[in-house]
């Protein structure tokens, strides 16, 4: 059943106009275009734009020309030049290879000089003798210079030894006992002082006077208390030979005074008497310590015999 109120429902009834003033001051504008004619003319501006896109160049073709490739160049090795950067590898590594350098060097240096010294002291087979400070021959000296070497025979017959009466012959017994060598050295202070019975002992198995051994051992050192016999221990001063147990400046060095005084004896009875057949102190000095060598060969020889003289007259000489 309908509402009184849809039974009562009226007509709609007109809009009231209403007049409002309006206050805002009029401005300048501009029109604008319709809206239909802008996208008309973007459509218009891109149809073009696809058209010109679109349309391909022309390709004008043309003749490739045809293009011979030119023989290959040797290439040539190049020359390679000393520079600088060469030099950088010993610039960077300096500070180790001078200190190194200068190691070898002075080993070097050390070592030729080793080997010159062993070079000067070392004998060979054949010696340059100079005994006593006098001229140097070429002789064969191994057969004298041993061990416990012995006398060798002589080829031809020596004369006796007569000191005593003026003759002056190394060959021959004894002409002074023990007791008065002994005294001798003593007198002088030698260092060899006690040792008359070895100086002795060596004559008569050399069948050498000892008497001419004491008058050189005193001529050439006055009994070793000067000179390079204080060292060498040396009776008659000898220089290098083949089997010298000890050599220093050409100088013979012996261990003790009895090895000195044996090679001694064995160079007297070896090689002056059984080889050279020299057997006076005239014979002997010329050519034991010469005039040549800066040595007074006559004095030497006197005052050998003026030491004989006077030991076996019983008198010790005090200077």
């Amino acid at each position: 059943m309908a509402s009184g109120n849809y039974a009562r429902k009226t007509s709609p009834q007109a809009p009231i106009e209403m007049t409002t003033k309006t206050l805002v001051p009029a401005r300048a504008t501009r029109e604008l275009p319709q809206t239909g004619a802008i996208e008309r003319t973007t459509e218009t501006k891109f149809a073009q734009r696809d058209i010109t896109i679109n349309r391909a160049p022309k390709t004008v073709q043309t003749a490739r020309p045809t293009i011979t490739p030119a023989p290959p160049t040797p290439r040539l090795r190049p020359r390679r030049l000393i520079t600088d950067s060469m030099n950088e590898p010993l610039r960077r590594n300096r500070f180790w290879l001078q200190p190194w350098l200068l190691c070898v060097i002075c080993v070097s240096v050390s070592l030729l000089i080793l080997i010159s010294a062993a070079m000067a002291q070392r004998p060979g087979d054949v010696s340059l003798l100079n005994f006593g400070g006098g001229q140097s021959y070429d002789i064969e000296v191994g057969t004298w210079a041993q061990a416990t070497p012995g006398p060798l025979p002589s080829a031809t017959a020596a004369p006796r030894s007569t000191a005593a009466n003026g003759t002056y012959s190394v060959i021959g017994k004894p002409t002074l006992t023990v007791a008065f060598i002994n005294q001798v050295l003593a007198t002088y202070h030698s260092p060899a002082a006690g040792l008359g019975q070895d100086l002795y002992n060596l004559g008569v198995q050399y069948d050498i006077d000892p008497a001419f051994a004491l008058a050189f051992f005193m001529h050439e050192s006055s009994f070793g208390t000067q000179g390079v016999a204080r060292y060498s221990l040396s009776l008659g001063n000898l220089r290098c030979y083949t089997g010298v147990p000890k050599c220093v400046n050409n100088y013979a060095y012996y261990p003790t005074w009895q090895a000195g005084f044996q090679a001694w004896y064995a160079l007297i009875r070896n090689v002056y008497v059984s080889e050279w057949h020299l057997t006076t102190i005239e014979q002997i000095i010329p050519t034991y310590a010469p005039n040549a060598d800066n040595n007074d060969e006559a004095e030497y020889i006197a005052s050998l015999k003026n030491e004989l003289s006077t030991w076996h007259s019983g008198t010790v000489i005090v200077q």
